[in-house]
């Protein structure tokens, strides 16, 4: 809340490109993807005001945009096509050993020796590969009929991350914890800065210094200057990072 701003109302002023494109990947995910101003201000109607020089929200809005972010990193992040390719490649690498017996390294050299790999077969069909990779026979029987056939139902990734949000999402905390504090930001700490933001907190602006405040609308922005991480999970400026 600042000067001319409604209560719980955040008003986000643009800047230098590279903050400029992190309030496009806030709208890009906020809105799901949608690119005509004229169907996001109407979806949204007083809710959201785009501006020539700023963007402002309430901040109901934010209720389900972690959800958002959730689910849109995923699916940009996890390639099940690329599982599919690999859990194939590892069958056939199978198929040309001579005799019954199976070494643990055939996992490595077709790219499902990592923990992500296994802990994501485990959660979605239920069989670690680790656990099974003993027996030839039984060990390809598993892998097709309980692994590759269940994989070869689903062509999109949403459906694969439905069903494992079903199943209490472990992996998907998992996952998008890694491959996100990896290469863009702090995941864990996503949660509680879009809570910061819709806090009565984040509006209390007693006590501030003026140095504190924002030249064009005098809200408290030091703590609470918008972050362009969410930009990077679009594609942009994947030589940079902005850590939250």
């Amino acid at each position: 809340m600042g000067k001319g701003i409604k209560s719980d109302y955040v008003r986000i002023y643009t800047k230098d490109w590279y903050y400029n494109a992190g309030i496009v990947g806030f709208l890009f995910i906020l809105v799901e993807g949608e690119s005509k101003i004229e169907n996001i201000t109407k979806k949204y109607k007083d809710s959201l005001t785009i501006n020539g020089n700023y963007l402002e929200f309430s901040s109901s809005i934010l209720d389900k945009f972690y959800e958002k972010y959730e689910r849109f990193s995923f699916l940009k992040l996890f390639d099940l096509e690329s599982y599919k390719e690999r859990l194939n490649k590892l069958k056939s690498k199978i198929n040309e050993i001579q005799g019954n017996k199976i070494k643990k390294n055939l996992l490595k050299e077709a790219g499902l020796g990592g923990k992500v790999a296994n802990k994501f077969i485990k959660d979605f069909c239920g069989i670690s590969l680790e656990e099974i990779i003993k027996d030839k026979n039984k060990f390809l029987n598993k892998l097709e009929n309980n692994i590759i056939k269940k994989l070869e139902n689903y062509n999109n990734s949403l459906i694969i991350y439905d069903k494992l949000k079903a199943k209490g999402k472990k992996f998907i905390d998992y996952f998008l914890d890694l491959e996100i504090t990896k290469g863009i930001c702090f995941y864990k700490n996503i949660k509680k800065y879009i809570k910061d933001i819709n806090s009565k907190k984040f509006f209390n602006n007693e006590n501030l210094k003026t140095k504190d405040l924002c030249n064009s609308c005098s809200i408290y922005k030091k703590e609470y200057d918008f972050s362009n991480a969410i930009t990077q999970i679009i594609g942009f400026n994947k030589d940079n990072s902005n850590w939250i």
